[in-house]
């Protein structure tokens, strides 16, 4: 199974080929292609969780195809399939050069695509190096979203990552608890009071407490900071 992201200007489309690799045991989430942008912007920053695949049609009418697959390959990360109607082969080797990793004419048998996405896979490495972040003995994951401590894998909720993913973007700084609740929950649900509730859960799993931290360092003025306490 793969974590793709579709992105698609046809709607249709892109619900049939979702649910189509859904049924193929892929986790599949679709964008228009109008949604890049944002899209882009959040897969840079430390925490997102990254999908193993881009599938992406970068040709509608009022973008550029190949800045938009430099801009995928750049801030995905990730392996990036062009499926589009066929093209002549110019231009299919200016998308290549351009960064994709494969490309399929569309409309694409579900099969085909699905041995695709296995194939490039294939050739993908194990571990990226830049989605990794090491704290001491605190190893953090952004891309597989993944976290273990001395070699132990912890099992954290969605925010319990979110909440260590964000103070691992600037390791040794304190971010006060008012920033980190507005970042965790744009919209507002989070109150500073549920933040530390988070942070006590996320301590217990990490095998301390607040009087005495390891990684997870508070001050009442200055906020949380991630930092490991042997080498502070």
């Amino acid at each position: 199974m793969a974590k793709v992201l579709l992105i698609d200007d046809d709607a249709r489309y892109r619900a049939r080929t979702s649910r189509q690799l859904t049924r193929l045991g892929h986790a599949v989430a679709s964008l228009d292609t109008d949604a890049i942008g944002a899209a882009a912007s959040a897969l840079l920053r430390r925490g997102t969780r990254r999908p193993d695949v881009v599938v992406i049609d970068p040709y509608v009418s009022d973008m550029h195809a190949l800045p938009m697959v430099q801009m995928v390959c750049a801030t995905a990360r990730r392996p990036v399939l062009v499926m589009t109607t066929p093209r002549p082969d110019d231009e299919i080797a200016r998308i290549l050069v351009a960064g994709a990793d494969d490309y399929v004419g569309k409309p694409a048998s579900p099969l085909v695509l699905d041995a695709r996405i296995g194939a490039i896979l294939r050739r993908r490495p194990v571990e990226e190096e830049a989605d990794q972040l090491v704290v001491g003995g605190l190893r953090l994951n952004s891309g597989t979203r993944e976290v273990s401590v001395s070699g132990r894998a912890l099992f954290l909720t969605r925010t319990e990552f979110d909440l260590i993913a964000r103070l691992a973007e600037a390791p040794g700084r304190y971010v006060s608890r008012a920033r980190l609740a507005e970042l965790l929950s744009p919209e507002g649900s989070l109150s500073v009071g549920a933040l530390n509730t988070l942070l006590s859960r996320l301590r217990v799993k990490l095998g301390e407490s607040a009087r005495q931290p390891r990684y997870l360092h508070s001050s009442r003025s200055r906020g949380i900071a991630l930092m490991d306490a042997e080498r502070s």
